[in-house]
């Protein structure tokens, strides 16, 4: 069935829609916690301008009032990285985390999420989630 849209609709019933759009938006703010592991959905225009997003595993670092940071955990690149411990020399691909810097693409930061008790005991990171929160 199909409806014909008013032209020109009441600003009552716009505003309507905003405001409760902005509640939609502040209790899903809310809901955002670091920690957690967001799986991208449905396409939306934002999906369309930021197509990363698409089918994204995301990894919630912060979320304040102005905004959200998080890590794209599922965008593996062509680069590899070395490094030494004492396993001798290991290699990881990097992954695309996504956007950094205030909105521009920036392929000079590096963010290394790890689980090494030793590195977080020299005060290297820290924890996610509840823990880290707190801290």
């Amino acid at each position: 069935r199909t409806r014909l849209a008013d032209p020109e609709p009441d600003s009552k019933a716009v505003e309507k829609l905003l405001e409760a759009a902005r509640r939609r938006q502040e209790r899903s703010a809310e809901m955002i916690k670091p920690g957690m592991v967001l799986s991208s959905c449905l396409p939306t225009s934002f999906l369309l301008s930021q197509q990363f997003f698409h089918k994204s595993i995301i990894l919630i670092l912060d979320n304040t009032e102005d905004a959200t940071i998080g890590v794209v955990l599922n965008r593996p690149t062509q680069k590899m990285i070395s490094f030494e411990n004492e396993r001798g020399i290991r290699k990881r691909r990097v992954h695309f985390g996504g956007e950094f810097a205030a909105g521009s693409s920036s392929t000079s930061t590096l963010l290394w999420l790890h689980g090494s008790e030793d590195l977080l005991a020299a005060g290297c990171g820290r924890l996610g989630g509840k823990e880290g929160a707190a801290g």
